[in-house]
């Protein structure tokens, strides 16, 4: 509708396409981050490692996709005319970056639910959906393109990811941490049994 609004009915029929073709990507971390607060709620004790695994996928995933749609992101849109190819290659390459952010929020949002802190995190999440859509406004007008309209989602979709950082990157660190601390008990279990079968011996 924005765009519609802003720049044409053309041109909004192009970023329509565009935006199915990238919320596709983001359903990736948006599923993951679902199973994660399914897993977490049952066993928090595997929250911290499950938390990591899942973001990893979702970085992956995501860097495979933007390559993906750097190569065959015109032909798919070519499937539905030749102006979709011409209006919105660029933009639906720039979208697919938000794969990266589209990550952290969910992932942000997830472990505020976990937490039962997801009610200081609203204005947050609210704000940001706001920014959003300002940025896409503010690229439409600057650009009268669909790629500003991207480029300007993309920033303000990086800067609401940016604000909600601190929390995921804590996870990640709490992760690490409890994997090192169960390779110390690993390995100083495995130490006992030497030292115990080297008495044995003697």
């Amino acid at each position: 509708v924005m765009v519609l609004i802003v720049l044409s009915a053309d041109l909004n029929a192009s970023f329509y396409i565009a935006w199915m073709i990238a919320s596709m990507l983001f359903g990736i971390p948006q599923s993951l981050s679902t199973v994660l607060y399914a897993v977490g709620s049952g066993d928090p004790t595997q929250l911290e490692r499950r938390f990591r695994f899942t973001l990893g996928v979702s970085f992956c995933s995501g860097l495979l996709a933007v390559v993906f749609l750097l190569v065959a992101g015109e032909p798919l849109l070519h499937l539905f005319g030749a102006s979709y190819a011409e209006q919105a290659t660029t933009a639906v390459q720039i979208l697919a970056i938000g794969i990266f952010p589209e990550a952290v929020r969910t992932h942000f949002v997830a472990v505020r639910r976990l937490n039962r802190r997801i009610g200081p995190a609203l204005p947050l999440v609210w704000g940001g959906a706001v920014l959003e859509i300002g940025g896409g406004i503010a690229g439409a007008l600057l650009t009268d393109s669909l790629t500003g309209v991207a480029v300007g989602w993309l920033i303000a979709i990086a800067i609401e990811s940016a604000l909600m950082s601190p929390d995921v990157w804590r996870m990640v660190s709490s992760a690490e941490q409890e994997m090192e601390a169960v390779g110390d008990i690993a390995g100083a279990e495995a130490e006992a049994e030497l030292e115990g079968a080297a008495a044995g011996d003697n």
